[in-house]
């Protein structure tokens, strides 16, 4: 299913570190030999650039960043003359860790360069795809800040002088992975930080395969969808840090959806048993396949569709999910259905944990009447584009989602509602 077994992936693997070796050797070499004839430009200080060649510092920059992005090291060591160690190091730095990515497309956002003194630093974007074709959505990888010198050959990259703890370049991880790993299958990539997490990504990388087929036919997804690219982390507290986002208590501590990307928590993952280990894989997949069509509608919309299709796994492995803990409040009408399909905010705004589960609950009974009664995956679809229509700023009024069920799915809200106490009364 991969694209290489786990032997040859390794001895892949230990070929690029031959390769990172060899080539920060030879950039070792050309830099700082001491039998060369002319003397280094780091013995006189940087020459002063012409006016009009401050422009082309830009140029000679992002050159660099894509060539290294690229893989392309002859191109790129061509446009290097580090001056001491540190900034050497700096370089290798930069180019060890650009080297770990196979990206298979890369690009730079708008380069800002400021002038100091007789060097120049240029900033710039830099933004990655994964996998072989269907790549992964564009990654933001972060911006990058090279300083430069003007001398007999032009502009030269001197050091990567980027502040990486201040940037946002930990976005989608990749600052918190000193040497970031990639297993690709043909429709899912998995990022790791450890050798030692291989094996769990293989399986990690097992389940998205066989998910992300079925879950993009239905719902679409994008260039996320066509590739998922899913993210290994050590704790939640990492994956906040990651992600800039609270996860509040969620239902699924072994992993979380931001963006365009997936995270599994190894730690907590590694607490389930192995279906339940490939079912929250499976809601977390439809989080990201259903990003687009969801944008701006109820959490309950959100949740319900990951929750139905995790049932929907686990019920053809013969684990069904439980729907008992919501059926006393459903058989007083002690649940406020309509409130809580209100509610925008991660977690409906609560923090109380019996609460929240409940919640996910309802939009599970809910979500699977929608599919089972009135239209399938297109209904979602529709009620989808209903709520968006209604450009709610933050939560919805009741009225606003009494409307879009009308429009989405033809039939009131009210009905839905009935519909899930009876199916859940059924499962109970």
């Amino acid at each position: 299913m991969k694209e290489v077994p786990s032997f040859e992936f390794a001895v892949a693997r230990a070929a690029t570190f031959v390769l990172l070796g060899l080539a920060a050797a030879g950039l070792a070499g050309c830099t700082g030999s001491p039998a060369a004839a002319a003397p280094p430009p780091c013995t006189r200080p940087p020459a002063a650039a012409p006016p009009a060649a401050r422009t082309a510092a830009a140029g000679v920059a992002t050159s660099y960043l894509t060539a290294l992005a690229t893989h392309r090291y002859e191109p790129a060591q061509a446009l290097v003359e580090p001056c001491t160690g540190a900034q050497r190091r700096s370089l290798d730095r930069l180019w060890t860790w650009l080297a770990a990515m196979p990206m298979e497309a890369v690009k730079l956002g708008p380069a800002h360069v400021t002038q100091d003194g007789r060097e120049v630093s240029v900033r710039a974007m830099v933004y990655g795809r994964f996998g072989a074709p269907p790549a992964s959505a564009w990654v933001r990888l972060g911006p990058r800040t090279l300083q430069l010198a003007w001398g007999r050959n032009g502009w030269r990259v001197r050091a990567d002088v980027s502040h990486t703890s201040r940037s946002d370049l930990g976005v989608y991880g990749f600052t918190q992975l000193r040497h970031p790993y990639f297993i690709n299958g043909s429709r899912a990539t998995v990022v790791y930080g450890s050798t030692t997490e291989l094996v769990d990504a293989e399986h990690i990388l097992d389940a998205a395969e066989s998910a992300a087929p079925r879950l993009w036919q239905a719902y679409g997804g994008g260039a996320a969808g066509l590739r998922p690219l899913i993210f290994l982390i050590d704790n939640a507290a990492q994956g906040e840090r990651l992600a800039h986002v609270d996860l509040g208590k969620v239902r699924t501590p072994a992993g979380f959806q931001y963006s365009s990307f997936a995270y599994v928590d190894l730690p907590e993952w590694r607490k389930l048993d192995s279906v339940h280990q490939q079912s929250m894989v499976v809601h977390e997949l439809t989080h990201v396949v259903t990003r687009p069509m969801l944008d701006g509608a109820p959490h309950s919309l959100l949740e319900g569709i990951a929750m139905d299709e995790e049932a929907r796994f686990l019920r053809v492995r013969g684990t069904p999910m439980s729907l008992e803990e919501l059926y006393p409040y459903y058989y007083h009408d002690a649940f406020p259905s309509l409130r809580v399909w209100e509610r925008r905010e991660t977690d409906w705004g609560l923090s109380n944990l019996r609460g929240i589960s409940l919640c996910y609950l309802d939009a599970l009974a809910m979500t699977h009447v929608i599919v089972a009664r009135h239209g399938g995956v297109a209904a979602l679809h529709r009620l989808g584009a209903a709520f968006r229509a209604q450009h709610a700023r933050r939560d919805f009024t009741a009225a606003q989602v009494r409307a879009a069920f009308r429009r989405g799915l033809g039939v009131p809200f009210d009905r839905v509602e009935a519909e899930a106490h009876a199916y859940t009364g059924r499962r109970s």
